[in-house]
């Protein structure tokens, strides 16, 4: 088997990136999966282009790995919460495992009968939750990265899966970390608040920033969401990146909106419909210049600017064949409508 050619090479991290800005991440599961399938590429695979099959104990190895100290209390606060719902299986497990058998997991994994034990626990969770959810973006499978095997204990790396693993190891982790670091802050924005890590001081918006310009937002939208045009409430609603601070990392003033927590959430790193872009369009058209006078000491204000990071968003979105964001989870692919919002 042929090692994949550069267009699929490419075509590989394209879909990737489909999977991490476009798919349904109620847990961190799906980030932890993507770290194990590339970790295993690299220690058990090569680079002939050959399919891989992976057991699934080996994968759930690689969940107990990365959660073993994410189960820990967050400095003087509880754990910080991993999913949407209630508290994430892999956690409840990882605090078991580690009242039973100690705080070392080198010395646990020495035990092998019990490690066996303590993994096995997790298979059938693996199983049912991100294993076969992870492809699923919208109504469509994009399975380009396995599919089912003969074994139910294992799965099998499509050709060039691993090759493409091994060779952007490095950027992959970097991007499934990052995109998992941002998952965990945004579910735990009560413990956290408004404290900055490394990476936020380093790369991150000037969030002090954003809140002073909510009030501005607020008076623009009468105080309704943007996407949804309901109340944003007492909370006050979220500064929202229209073009997702992942796709394009800056504070432009006229890219910024307001909306409530619940339509901020569900629209994560996902391109707005159509229907949004018309409407951010608009806003812009019309108070452009307003946005401009109230805002430009606070974010920098470059309307063009805003236009062309917009247009090239959805020229990537629809080069890639990517879904864009209605409401809640409803996602639908781009027309070629989207092209005469710019004219």
């Amino acid at each position: 088997m042929p090692a994949p050619s550069p267009a699929e090479q490419v075509n590989f991290l394209n879909r990737l990136q489909r999977l991490l800005s476009e798919g349904l991440f109620t847990a961190t599961y799906k980030y932890a999966l993507l770290s194990a399938l590339a970790d295993l590429s690299i220690e058990q695979g090569d680079d002939s282009g050959q399919a891989l099959e992976l057991s699934l104990f080996a994968i759930a190895e690689k969940f107990f790995e990365y959660y073993w100290r994410q189960a820990l209390p967050y400095a003087a606060a509880d754990v910080l919460r991993q999913n949407t719902g209630r508290p994430a299986t892999i956690l409840t497990l990882v605090a078991r495992a580690r009242s039973k058998y100690g705080p070392s997991l080198p010395t646990l994994k020495k035990d092998q009968a019990s490690w066996t034990r303590v993994v096995n626990g997790f298979i059938p969770t693996l199983q049912e939750q991100p294993l076969w959810r992870l492809q699923k973006i919208g109504k469509a499978n994009l399975d380009f990265l396995y599919g089912p095997s003969a074994d139910s204990r294992s799965i099998q790396l499509r050709p060039g899966v691993a090759y493409c693993f091994r060779k952007f190891h490095p950027l992959i982790q970097e991007i499934v970390q990052s995109a998992w670091l941002r998952a965990v802050r945004s579910m735990n924005g009560e413990v956290l608040g408004e404290q900055i890590d490394l990476s936020e001081f380093l790369f991150g918006s000037e969030r002090n920033a954003l809140l002073t310009i909510r009030p501005l937002l607020t008076d623009l939208q009468k105080g309704l969401c943007f996407y949804c045009s309901r109340n944003v409430g007492s909370a006050g609603g979220e500064v929202d990146h229209f073009i997702p601070w992942s796709r394009y990392p800056a504070d432009l003033a006229h890219n910024l909106v307001l909306a409530d927590r619940k339509c901020n959430g569900q629209k994560r790193d996902r391109i707005p419909a159509e229907p949004h872009l018309a409407a951010w369009r608009k806003r812009n058209d019309l108070f452009g210049r307003q946005i401009t006078a109230a805002m430009a000491s606070r974010v920098p204000c470059d309307p063009s600017a805003s236009t062309r990071v917009a247009y090239w968003a959805y020229e990537q979105t629809e080069a890639i064949g990517g879904l864009s964001w209605v409401r809640a989870d409803e996602l639908v692919p781009l027309t070629s409508e989207w092209r005469s919002l710019f004219a």
